[in-house]
């Protein structure tokens, strides 16, 4: 519906997205080796804005703005209920694809799919289930034995905060 896609030089190649997740996501103790391969590209490329836990509370996070200039939050992850959908699927395309408008940039070209996936089964591991206290609670429970979590660091070898700021304007800046 946006006007910015009149132009055909503006937009990018069409993307394969699934309609159900891999045959291992029913497995949880293969998801859960997945996760764990998906944290660290998690750490690299969206804790920066999404935070150690995901709940949106990343060195990056409130220096972020919509196209429109106003400040934007990045999402909570922790929570039980996200407005991109509700099924894996839905959590890939927004990590593949990104959410026009926002600094969330896709990552389809950057990562492939296996590891797309191992990246949203991280995020799932964050994510409160039904009868969970509190958002978060699975990631801590996960840090506390060890498993999956740890606290919003950044560890050698991860972007910082500026440079994934200025990495992501870029990459804006580039597709407006």
């Amino acid at each position: 519906l946006s006007e910015r896609w009149r132009d055909p030089t503006r937009r990018g190649a069409s993307l394969d997205l699934p309609r159900t997740p891999p045959s291992w996501w029913s497995d949880d103790a293969v998801r859960s080796a997945r996760a764990n391969d998906g944290r660290a590209v998690f750490d690299r490329t969206c804790a920066p804005c999404h935070g150690g836990l995901g709940r949106g509370d990343g060195v990056a996070a409130s220096g972020l703005r919509d196209v429109w200039g106003p400040p934007i939050t990045p999402a909570d992850l922790s929570a039980p209920h996200w407005k991109s959908g509700g099924e894996p699927v839905d959590w890939f395309r927004s990590v593949a694809t990104g959410l026009d408008g926002t600094p969330m940039v896709g990552f389809a070209s950057q990562l492939d799919r296996a590891t797309l996936w191992s990246v949203v089964a991280y995020i799932d591991s964050l994510r409160q289930k039904p009868g969970e206290d509190e958002p978060g609670a699975a990631a801590s429970a996960a840090k506390d034995s060890k498993t999956l979590s740890r606290p919003n660091v950044t560890p050698s070898g991860v972007v910082t905060a500026e440079e994934h700021t200025s990495e992501l304007q870029s990459l804006l800046w580039i597709s407006y």
